[in-house]
């Protein structure tokens, strides 16, 4: 089946059907015969991963497609899938990083640790995305920079909707940051390149950075993702247009948009009742838009 993928699927979803298969379908059910797998059975293997519900239905996804090619090729005469409903998924609600927490995180960071999670931070870029840069999508002098491939499952891709350039407007901490960084990295080829290794960031090597950040500023635990979460929740609170947010984050919607950032009193809480001084310019259609956040109290 996965063979059969690899001309109309992505290497990213490719690789994600692979490793359920070989983590979680085979040694649950590999000893059955397809045709004696029976809905009962897969109901009662399904309940007992020890995973979310979310990612329960992304393992049954692979799943589903084996039994459609068995049951086109009339090796069987049912689909046991088709009796089988999808997990309901709880949602995961957004951990952004305060602005406390943010200067807390970054100050226990040096190098070209801290340039990497400043620029997370301040471009809202997923942690595939931010191992992507090579020096000449990045433009200082205009303040921008173009996202145009990620890290997924252990290989540079080009990005979704590749033949649409993403261009993201550089905030000053992000633009702070690269050129700090430039005098580390800029006559190499990749932006940001793992301290320890001096090759590309990777998934295992990105979260052992973090965790160790977090503990040392004595933080709650969330994923790295997270900071694209503070990133959205950070330009609502500041009150950026919804148009020029979705754009720099490409989403497809408003929903996803404010799901990212958070919503109602919390939200508002997360951004107003902590002391805040600071200020950051940026540019964009032609209009110098000024920020400035100072301390005051907030209830409700």
């Amino acid at each position: 089946m996965v063979q059969r993928c690899k001309t109309t699927t992505s290497h990213q979803t490719i690789a994600g059907y692979q490793y359920d298969i070989d983590n979680h379908i085979k040694p649950g059910l590999g000893e059955i015969l397809i045709t004696e797998i029976r809905p009962k059975q897969i109901k009662d293997w399904a309940n007992l991963l020890p995973v979310t519900n979310k990612t329960k239905n992304t393992i049954m996804i692979p799943l589903r497609r084996m039994f459609e090619e068995v049951f086109d090729e009339e090796l069987i005469s049912t689909n046991p899938m088709d009796r089988i409903k999808s997990f309901k998924a709880e949602r995961n609600e957004p951990s952004p990083l305060t602005t406390s927490e943010i200067d807390n995180l970054l100050n226990c960071l040096t190098g070209t640790e801290l340039y990497f999670y400043q620029f997370a931070i301040w471009t809202g870029l997923s942690t595939g995305e931010q191992c992507g840069p090579k020096w000449e999508d990045i433009n200082l002098e205009a303040k921008h920079f173009f996202v145009r491939r990620a890290y997924t499952y252990g290989r540079i891709e080009k990005t979704k909707n590749s033949l649409r350039q993403r261009k993201v407007e550089l905030l000053q901490p992000a633009y702070n940051a690269l050129q700090k960084l430039q005098k580390i990295t800029g006559k190499q080829e990749w932006v940001f390149l793992n301290p320890r290794t001096n090759g590309l960031w990777k998934n295992i090597a990105i979260s052992d950075a973090w965790c160790r950040a977090l503990i040392r500023a004595e933080l709650e635990y969330r994923q790295p993702y997270q900071t694209r979460h503070t990133f959205a929740s950070l330009m609502l609170s500041a009150g950026l247009p919804l148009t020029w947010l979705r754009e720099q984050m490409w989403h497809a919607n408003y929903r996803a948009l404010l799901i990212k950032g958070g919503t109602g009193n919390h939200h508002i809480q997360f951004f107003f009742c902590t002391p805040i001084l600071w200020s950051f310019f940026f540019c964009h259609s032609g209009y110098v838009i000024i920020l400035r956040k100072f301390k005051f109290l907030f209830s409700g």
